[in-house]
């Protein structure tokens, strides 16, 4: 039983790593698309999507948490192909961007409607935030 335990704490501790370090690459990747500074943008923008997607290795194996991980990973997108689209102009990228809000806001939809509480599908979509404010207020 302490082996489960022990293995379950460092896969919440590899998940918090992973979703600390996208939202703070995804912090830092608006900062560079606000500044026009093309290859940080870009930079960021690969380190968010990459520590995103590695956190799915972590992530709670049941519907609601996965479609709430969903959504933030279809805002992620969103997000990085608006910003391709500013930069650089490709018109698919801005319906790329149109397609990911979209399936983000589904994906949010399903998660509340699967789940007993909406208070849990809140403090999941909030989860990451709200670990960048603690790791900084321990300090």
């Amino acid at each position: 039983m302490e082996k489960e335990d022990t293995s379950s704490e460092v896969a919440e501790t590899r998940l918090a790593f992973l979703e600390m370090l996208y939202s703070v690459s995804w912090f830092l990747l608006d900062i560079c698309w606000l500044f026009k500074l093309d290859p940080a943008t870009y930079l960021f923008s690969s380190m968010a999507v990459i520590g995103n997607l590695c956190a799915y290795n972590y992530q709670e194996r049941k519907a609601v948490p996965l479609l709430v991980a969903g959504a933030e990973s279809s805002w992620l997108l969103m997000n990085v192909f608006w910003i391709r689209q500013d930069l650089a102009g490709p018109e698919w990228c801005l319906i790329m961007a149109k397609t990911f809000i979209a399936l983000g806001l589904l994906q949010l939809a399903a998660a509340l409607l699967l789940s007993s509480s909406k208070e849990k599908v809140l403090e999941l979509l909030t989860r990451p935030f709200r670990r960048l404010k603690a790791s900084f207020l321990d300090k």
